[in-house]
């Protein structure tokens, strides 16, 4: 986004944040994962990924947070700054607005935010992300999600996005489709989640094979 507009976004969400009530909650998070999948495309070159992070949660639906991973791409690492609101409209109809800071503290070209919103409806999630510098290009992504409880306390999710650039991106590609399904299960207080992705880019346009099909494996514990 345009640096006037981050610096509003920002005025805006530190002024909500000075007025939260008394009522907050803290917490933390820790996972390992065999690979690191944003939006369908490896950012570990399928080599595993420590990541974690710390939130902060008030009753009236304000959060903010900070998430970080390894990634393998310029032997950077990715710290994620974010904060926004979130709820219920009623009537099992729920939403989610903010802004999120990806940074790449060895590299400063790489930085960009994004703005993002969703609303949800049962088990159904739509979202869109927009970002307008995003290694120089705009970004829109565009996304679905469908979430359902199993047997035996089992989830499984089914999701799907569509990633739009203002000019070629990939090769001589300005879009692409990301799509997949993952099965998760907590047990003795951990978080397991074995999760299949895939694009619609081939070798060639994706530089390798960071956007093929992948198995990813994950345990994650609440702090």
């Amino acid at each position: 986004m345009k640096k006037l507009t981050r610096a509003i976004l920002a005025t805006g969400l530190i002024t909500a944040a000075a007025t939260v009530p008394a009522y907050a909650d803290v917490s933390g998070n820790v996972s390992l994962a065999s690979d690191y999948i944003f939006r369908g495309v490896s950012q570990t070159g399928g080599d595993m990924a420590l990541q974690g992070g710390f939130d902060f949660e008030a009753d009236n639906g304000f959060y903010a947070g900070v998430w970080g991973s390894n990634v393998t791409f310029a032997d950077s690492l990715e710290v994620d700054f974010y904060a926004g609101f979130g709820g219920e409209l009623g009537n099992n109809v729920g939403y989610d607005i903010g802004v999120i800071a990806y940074e790449y503290p060895s590299v400063d070209d790489l930085d960009f935010t994004e703005i993002y919103g969703s609303l949800s409806y049962v088990n159904f999630t739509a979202g869109l992300a927009y970002a307008d510098d995003l290694g120089g290009y705009e970004s829109l992504y565009t996304s679905l999600a469908y979430d359902m409880e199993l047997a035996n306390e089992f989830g499984l999710s089914i999701f799907g996005g569509i990633t739009t650039y203002d000019e070629d991106f990939w090769g001589t590609e300005d879009s692409y489709t990301d799509y997949g399904v993952a099965l998760s299960k907590s047990w003795s207080g951990i978080d397991f989640s074995l999760t299949l992705t895939d694009t619609d880019l081939d070798d060639n346009d994706c530089g390798g094979s960071d956007c093929d099909a992948t198995v990813t494996f994950s345990m994650s514990k609440s702090l």
